[in-house]
């Protein structure tokens, strides 16, 4: 009777073991999602603990959302005092979540699974093949246990009588087979509805999800024509020459850079600087009286942007502060000069759009923007409108086709409207109510497009 009481409580020692887990973490956009719903099917399963992902994280040491190899595998379940580790990948199509088990004792995989999900934002594992999962922790995790405690001292009791023989020695437990890992060969087992799924051959987690990544610079080179409209509303004495540049050519250059991409900061690395610059070389201006004359036309900013992707698509936000000139140089030799202000804008913008995406190679960019108008130059000078009121819009539509690896081509329209009320007193030097200067712009250019990955920013 107490021998059989001696080997009850072993086995109930057994029974109660539990198996520590860590999951490492999962690359790419559903990787966070993917990792939640794993932990959340293990906590489920008897015998099973899952260690704290914030713990296990601090440990990897640069390694987040990398395979490891089985020394650093078996290194880290030794540092964590873990019994498993799980190493994962998630896969779009169909929607699973590709899990391998490694064996902290040794650092290789000894069992794989695919194990399907419940939703497209991979936030709950189906219930399919998670018993067989389970089982498989808690095979895998009693492998890297320690040897089982020594068996419990059973006292004998001394023969009270000659006729009963003497009592036997307490049996020897013997310690728990230590699973090995499997051999270098793949077996697959499906059964009914289970789709589970079992590898018995390490493989490294392919990044199904990773997709194109947004780029780590954009930089685009072009050129085209700039046309330009100045008129004015109510200009009682007809004091004032309009002006039209029916289409001049001008030079381009733009960049995007997100320099935060490949340090791993996750959102961070979406935070970037953008600049753009613009002018217009060899431009001739000419008057109603048909002087001509060169012009001076110019256009530059510096900001920052914040883009937020969704699948090769992405919305942006620019901060920016620039400055546009339009300058005539009218030589003393004209024999009348123009009535048309030098104009040199300080501006503010503050921008919203995005690139989208479509059929893999193409791409529709939009932008809208609103400018207030810190100074103006000539036009707001004693001279013409001391007490002006301008502000300005911006709008731009591009299109975009992929070529040939980081190179695709691009063309763009513009356009900028400057909006004037003049505000006049008696004695100013020329009355009108308000005027209108319009820029319209179009061209194309070649873009350099260089990309990081995109399990940097999860």
């Amino acid at each position: 009777m107490r021998r059989a009481l001696a080997l009850a409580l072993l086995a109930t020692g057994v029974a109660h073991a539990r198996v520590a887990v860590g999951v490492l973490p999962i690359a790419g956009k559903e990787g966070p999602a993917a990792r939640k719903a794993l932990v959340s099917a293990i906590a489920g399963g008897k015998g099973l603990d899952v260690l704290d992902n914030a713990t296990l994280d601090e440990n990897l040491h640069g390694k987040k959302g990398k395979p490891l190899g089985p020394a650093e595998a078996k290194a880290l379940a030794a540092q964590l005092a873990a019994d498993v580790l799980v190493e994962a990948t998630v896969i779009k199509k169909p929607r699973e979540i590709a899990v391998q088990i490694i064996s902290g004792a040794t650092g290789e995989t000894v069992e794989r699974f695919t194990l399907p999900v419940k939703n497209p934002k991979f936030k709950a594992v189906d219930a399919s093949g998670l018993a067989k999962f389970r089982d498989a922790l808690v095979k895998a995790g009693a492998g890297a246990e320690a040897a089982p405690p020594p068996p419990v001292p059973v006292k004998e009791t001394p023969p009270t009588a000659a006729k009963n023989p003497p009592p036997e020695p307490a049996p020897k437990v013997e310690p728990a087979p230590k699973v090995e890992p499997a051999p270098k060969e793949t077996a697959s087992s499906r059964s009914g509805g289970d789709s589970s799924t079992t590898v018995t051959e390490r493989i490294e987690p392919r990044h199904h999800d990773e997709g194109e990544a947004p780029p780590t610079v954009d930089l685009m080179i072009g050129g085209g024509f700039v046309h330009r409209s100045l008129r004015y509303t109510e200009d009682l004495f007809n004091a004032l020459d309009t002006y039209r540049l029916p289409a001049g050519g001008s030079a381009q250059g733009e960049v995007q850079v997100y320099p935060l991409v490949p340090l791993g900061l996750g959102f961070a690395g979406n935070i970037g600087l953008e600049g753009r610059y613009e002018r217009e070389p060899s431009l001739v201006s000419q008057d109603a009286s048909g002087n001509k004359f060169t012009t001076l036309s110019d256009n530059w900013e510096a900001g920052a942007a914040v883009r937020i992707p969704f699948g090769p698509s992405e919305a942006t936000v620019i901060a920016a502060y620039g400055r546009q000139r339009f300058d005539f140089n009218i030589p003393s030799s004209a024999t009348s000069a123009p009535v048309i202000p030098d104009v040199n804008y300080t501006v503010l913008r503050f921008g919203a759009g995005g690139r989208f995406v479509f059929a893999e190679r193409f791409g529709v960019i939009l932008e809208a923007s609103y400018l207030p108008v810190l100074s103006t130059g000539q036009i707001g000078s004693s001279t013409y409108f001391p007490r002006l009121g301008v502000a300005a819009v911006q709008g731009r539509f591009g299109l975009a086709v992929k070529l040939v690896g980081p190179v695709e081509a691009r063309v763009y329209g513009d356009y900028r409207r400057y909006y004037y009320t003049m505000n006049p007193q008696k004695g100013d030097p020329y009355v009108a109510g308000g005027a209108l200067d319009e820029y319209y712009a179009a061209g194309d250019g070649v873009v350099l497009v260089e990309r990081g990955s995109s399990r940097d920013l999860d």
